[in-house]
């Protein structure tokens, strides 16, 4: 290999949850066979993954001038660490790309409304792992990319990694797993893979509706349906027994919970939360002021003031005729359902 397309694993210190040197060194060996002038990534976080991109396609392209990678995330600030800006790692570990980096706050369809007809022979995929996510943001890469194009997908088989097993986060490995077409896998545990295109990228949407026929771990906001022309389906509920278990996990590592609603169903849910001795912090309601400050002696907060940044981090509940639209907004906010919040 020649000096100008040398592997070199970046990552901050302070980063976690990032992709690994062998997910790194599948994403250089990929993007130096493609050779791509411009790229395209959702689900940034820290920015190591951006790093490994960027540096990729400037080995092979050291004396270009053009921007080489547009990046995506739904949070300006570190999922993780919100003293940090996402995508901090670039500017900290390779500030020489920064000119080339070109990072909005959106999701797949802000990146569709800006970068349509962008012709990208590349991009990496690693955003919101639960079904159907992986699948909606590759409709809607769609018009970005070029015939033919690859797409990286990350956490391909995060659920069957030893001490993942059974973890919600099936969207990367149900798009993986049923596409028909070219495809590639490694990195570290084969976790990490890429797909390719057809030549008509217009087949796309009809190939994906096997995917899409999986059981969803997770709604999709109506404008996303509507954009990207997804038939909504309804959410696979995580059995009862299973969501007490995750929330009694919750509150023992001193998470605050926090039961959705203040109408029959939320008042009823959080009720029998407290008859099984799990401490309930109070309620979190659309428009709390009509309600009052405590309802059935909780009190009562709105739902936008909670952050998954917050320390501790909120663990939300929720049930009754509201629950899939508080799902869709709270996924659609880069909440995870199973890991954030459950629904019974």
């Amino acid at each position: 290999m020649s000096e100008q397309t040398a592997f070199v694993y970046r990552r901050p210190k302070w980063g976690r949850g990032m992709i690994t040197a062998g997910d790194a060194r599948f994403l250089h060996d990929l993007i130096v066979t493609i050779r791509p002038h411009v790229a395209i990534e959702l689900g940034v976080a820290s920015g190591c993954s951006s790093v490994a991109i960027l540096e990729a396609i400037r080995g092979c392209h050291r004396n270009s001038d053009e921007v080489w990678l547009h990046a995506f995330d739904i949070a300006d600030r570190c999922y993780f660490d919100p003293s940090r800006p996402t995508g901090a790692a670039v500017g900290e570990l390779t500030p020489w790309n920064l000119p080339h980096y070109r990072f909005t706050v959106g999701d797949v369809l802000q990146a569709q409304r800006l970068l349509t007809g962008l012709g990208a022979r590349f991009a990496f995929i690693d955003g919101n792992h639960l079904h159907p996510w992986a699948t909606a943001d590759l409709l809607g890469l769609l018009p970005s990319l070029a015939p033919g194009a690859w797409v990286a997908l990350h956490d391909i088989r995060l659920p069957l990694i030893e001490g993942r097993q059974g973890a919600r986060g099936h969207g990367p490995r149900h798009l993986f797993e049923m596409w028909p077409g070219e495809k590639l896998q490694g990195g570290t545990n084969e976790n990490i893979g890429a797909i390719r295109l057809p030549a008509d990228v217009r087949d796309v949407p009809a190939i994906l509706q096997r995917s899409l026929q999986q059981p969803w771990e997770s709604a999709l906001p109506e404008e996303m349906c509507s954009t990207l022309s997804i038939v909504p389906r309804p959410v696979a509920v995580i059995p009862k027994p299973q969501a007490l278990r995750m929330l009694a996990k919750a509150a023992a590592h001193d998470r605050p919970v926090y039961v959705c609603g203040i109408g029959h169903a939320g008042r009823a849910l959080a009720g029998e939360l407290r008859r099984r001795d799990l401490l309930v912090a109070g309620f979190v309601d659309r428009d709390p002021a009509k309600h009052g400050l405590t309802v059935d002696g909780l009190p009562v907060a709105a739902r936008q003031t909670l952050s998954r940044a917050r320390e501790p981090r909120p663990f939300l509940a929720m049930s009754g005729t509201f629950a899939a639209e508080i799902d869709a907004e709270l996924a659609a906010g880069g909440w995870i359902r199973g890991e954030d919040y459950v629904v019974l």
